[in-house]
């Protein structure tokens, strides 16, 4: 699994480029636990194997009956 590092730096490109939220460096430094134990979550998904699993845009037409 790669390692995803969330630093306070760049939480602060994040936001800049998502509009530019005005978050003071305390609000910073309460919400960037929360972002980091998110993005370490979602890392994990890397890991499911999901070579058995047909992609959702596909339909099989069910014969008749």
């Amino acid at each position: 699994m790669n390692e995803v590092s969330v630093t306070k730096d760049t939480l602060k490109a994040i936001i800049q480029d998502l509009g530019g939220v005005p978050m003071t460096e305390e609000q910073l430094d309460a919400v960037l636990p929360a972002v980091q134990a998110h993005v370490a979550a979602m890392a994990t998904l890397d890991e499911v194997d999901l070579s058995e699993v047909l992609p959702g845009h596909i339909f099989r037409v069910q014969p008749d009956g």
